[in-house]
């Protein structure tokens, strides 16, 4: 039985349309804002070096893989109007 990604999306999120965060994730995510605030504070420089150095990578790195599955998920080359669902 093959699930349609439409159906995929819709079965993780809930009737209401609120999409279910865990609560570690949350709270890892608020960790992780306040030790960057204090580095900003702190060390803005450094920080900002190391923010736009990560980002450069995650970019580059993204836009390989983006490549790469070009060529090997060939359904969605071209100026197609319609998706292929």
């Amino acid at each position: 039985m093959s699930v349609y990604p439409v159906q995929a999306v819709a079965a993780k999120h809930p009737p209401g349309g609120i999409a279910l965060t865990p609560w570690w994730l949350v709270l890892l995510e608020g960790f992780a804002g306040l030790i960057l605030g204090l580095l900003l504070l702190t060390n803005t420089a450094r920080t900002l070096f190391t923010l736009a150095l990560f980002l450069g990578i995650y970019w580059f790195i993204g836009g390989l893989l983006d490549l790469v599955m070009m060529f090997i998920d060939r359904r969605h080359w071209g100026w197609s109007s319609s998706p292929a669902w």
